[in-house]
C-alpha cells in the first residue's frame, strides 16, 4: 500500500524571510484588538485586492461547524468548490487535519502559521497558510481569515497531481493514471 498522509507544521516567516506572510502580519498588527482578534468591520477587500483571490473566510456556526463564507478562487480545486462547511472536505485525512488546526487557531490570542504537507508514496508537496482570528462581534473570535499565498489559478501543477493521488489512495482506490499498474 502507498504511503498517504496530510499533516501541518508551525512555520516561522520571519526565520525564512517570507514577505508575503509577514506582510499580512504587519496588516494584521496594524487592525487586531487587544484580545488578538481582528474585528471583521476592519477587513477591507480594497486594502486586500491584491490577496483577494489567495484567501478564505470560515465562520463558526452556533452548532459548531465551520461555514464557508468566501473561497478565493485561486484556494485549492473545483471539488471543494461545493463544500458549505469545512467538514466537508475530502478526502477525510485532509478534511481532519484542517479541522483540528482551525479550531486551535479560533482559540489562539494570534494568528497561527502553517504549512501543510500532503504525501502519495514517494512525492511529497506543501503550501503555507495564515490563519487569522477574525471577531464578527465584539465577543471572541468566531471567524478564520485564510491566507494561501501559495494559491494561483488553476493550482501549482507539482501540487495537484500530488494531492489528487493522495485523496485517491486515501479511499483505497488507485488513482486514474494508476491503472494497470502494479
Amino acid at each position: 500500500m502507498t504511503a498517504v498522509a496530510f499533516w501541518s507544521e508551525p512555520y516561522e516567516p520571519t526565520i525564512e524571510g517570507d514577505p508575503e506572510i509577514l506582510g499580512m502580519l504587519d496588516w494584521y498588527r496594524g487592525l487586531a484588538r487587544a484580545d488578538g482578534a481582528l474585528p471583521r468591520a476592519a477587513i477591507d477587500p480594497l486594502a486586500l485586492r491584491r490577496h483577494i483571490g489567495r484567501l478564505c473566510l470560515y465562520q463558526m456556526t452556533a452548532e459548531g461547524r465551520l461555514r464557508v463564507r468566501l473561497r478565493g478562487e485561486q484556494i485549492g480545486e473545483r471539488s471543494h468548490e461545493d463544500a458549505a462547511y469545512l467538514d466537508e472536505n475530502r478526502p477525510p485525512a485532509y478534511r481532519d487535519s484542517q479541522l483540528v488546526d482551525f479550531h486551535a487557531a479560533l482559540r489562539a490570542p494570534h494568528p497561527c502559521v502553517h504549512r501543510v504537507f500532503v504525501r502519495a508514496g514517494e512525492e511529497q508537496v506543501f503550501y503555507r497558510r495564515l490563519l487569522v482570528p477574525v471577531a464578527s462581534t465584539a465577543q471572541r473570535a468566531d471567524m478564520l481569515l485564510l491566507f494561501n499565498p501559495d494559491a494561483q489559478p488553476g493550482g501549482r501543477p507539482s501540487f495537484m497531481r500530488v494531492f489528487e493521488r493522495a485523496r485517491w489512495l486515501s479511499i483505497g482506490l488507485n488513482p486514474p493514471e494508476d491503472e494497470g499498474a502494479d
